[in-house]
């Protein structure tokens, strides 16, 4: 989406990390060589956990909880992706309307997109001015304008992303 290019290191392997990419099946990591003269090191304390079944998401800075939000999650047809993802790119606006103020897009994808769908196949944290709680999704996880917009003023690209059942 024309953000810098930010890997969540997942697993390193000698002189090999893995890291989470869209361009890659749900649960599989691309592996780059830890050359430092390639990349810029760095680390954030900020993770995201998303519980589906409680449909709900919170945000934390190491052990320290800061928000906590319901969410919509995908229909049972187009059910949100399991697993370890990260931050890829975040929306201040220009959206479709539908998407509400703001997105953070996930290296997380559908791979079970309705027949004639046209909005892609990343998952994102995603405005919305419907109902909340519920398995009602394409995948993307619809939450309120302002927890997405307090995830799009606080985390940055990379911030590691937990999705479970």
């Amino acid at each position: 989406f024309g953000s810098p290019t930010v890997f969540s290191v997942d697993r390193i392997r000698g002189r090999w990390f893995g890291v989470t990419t869209p361009e890659l099946p749900n649960g599989r990591l691309g592996w780059v060589r830890a050359d430092p003269s390639r990349f810029l090191g760095g680390y954030t304390d900020f993770r995201i956990a998303v519980d589906l079944s409680d449909h709900e998401a919170r945000l934390w800075r190491g052990d320290e909880l800061l928000r906590r939000w319901p969410v919509t999650v995908g229909s049972p047809a187009t059910p949100t992706p399991t697993g370890r993802f990260s931050v890829t790119d975040v929306f201040r606006g220009g959206l479709n309307p539908a998407y509400g103020c703001c997105a953070v897009a996930l290296t997380a994808t559908q791979p079970h997109l309705p027949t004639g769908w046209s909005g892609g196949n990343r998952i994102a944290f995603h405005g919305t001015d419907g109902a909340l709680g519920t398995d009602g999704s394409t995948g993307c996880l619809r939450s309120r304008d302002r927890d997405v917009r307090a995830l799009v003023e606080t985390v940055p690209l990379g911030t590691p992303v937990t999705i479970r059942a």
